[in-house]
């Protein structure tokens, strides 16, 4: 509709699939390059401001993605995700940062791991609202697209309540007065002269550390194993199939036969499904532990995807004798 409105051509199906891919992806390119500044700002400017600054780009791609209906351009919303992989780039950088300098010691372990949980629940949530009897319509479509942009405006009117991170005054700033401030209002009363020491020590301890080039850490013999463990860790997170799940979810689940009319439904069980094991895993992982935690999630994904192999082959084949069987009856019956 909009290449006729605008241009007086007709896109084939091809050319369809190719701008809904490329609106899906850009999404990650974003990602990719808020990820990429997230360090460098957060040094510059500290945890809290970063978090602040860092609506400025959800709220101008909500206004984008709300506009884009009446404007009847495909390219605001192409804009507008990149802008949207950027703030969510910056953010799941920054926000488990924030949150874990904040957290007392105690809590820190617990705090890390829940941060999964609420992005699993913030899925769970976008999914709720795209059902049609919430915003999931022709014409309220846009407003879902541009809900981040409210969640924005929450964080850019509530964030500036609370203090900078502690651990940024004290090791970046190196202003002690600013993070007694803030330590009293996010430790209480108590004496965190422990953590005081702590940290002036890791201040001490990274001084005498050489920075590494990226080749560098790659070719370093002592770090091999980290290294390689954290690109298994994570080549096997990206490749386990979820990102296509959830960016084609409703393609996936129409080609395996589920009626138009439950897709969403399904999608929204799919995200409750991940809400309830993530905060099963948060609940797990003190009494089965990290490693063994890791392992058996890596299993499970693995028989996951073979049982999914092996019951889409028999699908396959099982339309396929189908058709062999109608085209015999018809061949048998044309005679009559």
């Amino acid at each position: 509709m909009t290449g006729t409105q605008r241009y007086g051509i007709r896109l084939d199906e091809g050319q369809v699939s190719l701008i809904w891919s490329f609106l899906v992806s850009i999404f990650c390119i974003g990602g990719m390059l808020g990820s990429l500044l997230a360090e460098q700002m957060c040094k510059k400017y500290g945890r809290k401001q970063c978090l602040l600054l860092n609506n400025l780009p959800a709220i101008l791609a909500a206004v984008l993605m709300v506009l884009s209906q009446r404007a009847v351009s495909f390219e605001m919303i192409m804009v507008a995700r990149l802008l949207y992989g950027i703030n969510t780039g910056v953010g799941v950088t920054l926000h488990p940062m924030y949150l874990v300098e904040c957290a007392p010691k105690n809590l820190r372990g617990t705090v890390g791991v829940m941060v999964a949980t609420f992005c699993s629940l913030g899925k769970f949530i976008g999914q709720l609202l795209g059902i049609g009897e919430l915003l999931g319509t022709e014409e309220r479509w846009v407003w879902l697209l541009g809900f981040s942009g409210f969640a924005a405006l929450l964080q850019l009117s509530t964030l500036p309540l609370l203090p900078e991170s502690p651990r940024y005054l004290l090791l970046n700033r190196r202003d002690h007065q600013g993070y007694d401030r803030a330590a009293k209002r996010l430790w209480g009363a108590r004496d965190y002269s422990v953590d005081t020491k702590e940290m002036l020590q890791e201040r001490t301890a990274l001084q005498d550390i050489k920075v590494h080039t990226v080749m560098e850490l790659l070719l370093s013999r002592s770090m091999r194993w980290p290294v390689l463990t954290i690109i298994a860790t994570f080549s096997a997170l990206q490749l386990s199939g979820i990102n296509a799940v959830y960016f084609y979810s409703m393609d996936v689940f129409k080609a395996a036969g589920i009626r138009d009319q439950q897709l969403r439904y399904v999608a929204l069980g799919m995200g409750l499904c991940e809400v309830a094991s993530s905060l099963g895993c948060a609940i797990a992982v003190g009494f089965i532990g990290r490693k063994a935690l890791l392992l058996w999630g890596y299993i499970g994904v693995g028989v996951t995807q073979m049982l999914l192999t092996i019951t889409l082959n028999l699908q396959v084949e099982q339309l396929s004798t189908c058709n062999h069987l109608l085209m015999f009856s018809s061949v048998t019956k044309a005679p009559e």
